[in-house]
């Protein structure tokens, strides 16, 4: 869990988001459009951001979604746990 980092400055949805993201085990933009129910800029802005805390791998573009880094729900709380302290 160490290689995780928190940002400073993130999305109001990003707790959401990095929820939905890994219970669903799908990370790509339209899943945050539909999901979220937000537009492309702010989704992608909250995927970057994803990808900053290391939540998510880097994109690359023969892929539809992004590597999801964190495998389960009990970890990701852990990590939003630590990020709200």
């Amino acid at each position: 869990m160490s290689n995780i980092q928190a940002i400073p400055n993130t999305d109001p949805l990003f707790t959401d988001a990095a929820r939905a993201v890994v219970h669903q085990q799908k990370s790509s933009l339209h899943f945050l459009l539909v999901e979220l129910q937000i537009g492309h800029t702010r989704a992608q802005r909250i995927l970057d951001e994803l990808e900053q805390a290391k939540i998510l791998g880097p994109y690359h573009p023969d892929m539809l979604q992004r590597a999801i880094l964190v495998p389960d729900l009990a970890q990701l709380e852990e990590f939003l746990n630590g990020m709200l302290c």
